[in-house]
């Protein structure tokens, strides 16, 4: 779970940069936490 909320954290502020990149980035974030935990890439799919 922290991993989950430091990711969408870093996630959401490249979003906030380039709104155009928002999938591209959550995509990136959430890949690597896919190995650890697959319940918190939901979350930031969702978000």
């Amino acid at each position: 779970m922290k991993g989950a909320s430091a990711a969408i954290s870093g996630g959401q502020a490249v979003t906030n940069e380039t709104p155009k990149s928002r999938h591209p980035t959550i995509y990136v974030t959430f890949y690597p936490l896919y190995t650890s935990e697959g319940c918190a890439l939901l979350t930031i799919e969702a978000t």
